[in-house]
């Protein structure tokens, strides 16, 4: 396993050899922990977004695994809206019997009762699966990672309140 942010390293240069080679390339210690099987804070709340649309996408027809056992995740990002509710951008890479399926997936939540997933670059292999874009929608609530923003701003204005 190479360990590196250098793009000598991690960019498509290098795949070839890497490939050939059989090394597995990560940016970052977490991903290094995700691809040895450890589970991170990060990973388990990328799971737990996943977790909701994970069936449309495979319903629609991406050969992914029914339980989501992802070899990696990369460029890991998320936000939560005035709800308190995560939202997340990520790259993913699912090994299947087909060969590893990657894409690059954005969830969030698009109303009270609904999540969307918007997959762009979906691979089979190194091969662009259909179009490599894809859009679903599924049942279900993201992860409520922090209070309302009403919620939060009723508290600091107590805690203003207290204070004058």
């Amino acid at each position: 396993m190479l360990v590196s942010r250098d793009s000598v390293h991690t960019g498509e240069s290098g795949r070839e050899e890497a490939d050939a080679a059989g090394l597995i390339r990560v940016k970052d210690f977490e991903q290094a922990a995700e691809v040895l099987g450890r589970s991170t804070p990060a990973g388990r709340l990328a799971r737990e977004v996943l977790s909701p649309v994970w069936g449309a996408i495979r319903k629609a027809g991406v050969p992914l695994p029914e339980k989501i056992d992802l070899q990696r995740f990369s460029e890991l990002q998320f936000a939560y809206d005035a709800a308190g509710r995560v939202s997340s951008s990520m790259g993913i890479v699912a090994n299947t019997p087909k060969g590893p399926v990657s894409a690059y997936v954005e969830i969030f939540q698009v109303d009270t009762s609904r999540v969307q997933a918007n997959l762009h670059d979906v691979r089979l292999e190194k091969t662009l699966w259909g179009t490599g874009e894809l859009s679903v929608s599924a049942p279900g609530e993201l992860p409520q990672v922090t209070s309302s923003f009403d919620k939060r701003l009723e508290e600091l204005h107590q805690t203003v309140g207290k204070m004058g």
